[in-house]
């Protein structure tokens, strides 16, 4: 993981739960619709993006947050929700390993700085 990401992609959570991206966009759609009282909360969940196929077309996705995940996996049941709960859950443990680990060799102070140098 290069780059630290604090979300994952829709495309992300399709292969996930194995199902069609364009269903979990779906899905997604009408829990933000439900949300329609909570707008600044469902963006906060749920942040609209894009990415490009194969062919080099821009296409619609959402980036899920932690917390967006969570509600994402309460719309599902059995087998694939748990699964799906368990891959997020670790995938975000891993982010936050990341984020520690980095943070501990980032130098607090300038005179910190000198000191590693």
């Amino acid at each position: 993981m290069n780059v630290l990401e604090k979300t994952i992609t829709s495309l992300e959570v399709a292969e996930m739960v194995g199902r069609r991206h364009d269903q979990v966009l779906r899905d997604i759609t009408k829990i933000k619709e439900h949300l329609t009282d909570h707008k600044s909360v469902a963006s906060e969940l749920f942040i609209d993006s894009t990415y490009e196929d194969t062919s080099g077309r821009e296409l619609p996705c959402y980036l899920l947050t932690k917390r967006g995940c969570e509600l994402y996996s309460t719309r599902m049941t059995g087998a694939k929700g748990t699964q799906f709960a368990l891959a997020y859950i670790e995938r975000f443990n891993e982010m936050e390993t990341v984020i520690k680990e980095q943070s501990l060799k980032i130098p607090q102070s300038p005179q910190e700085a000198l000191r590693l140098m």
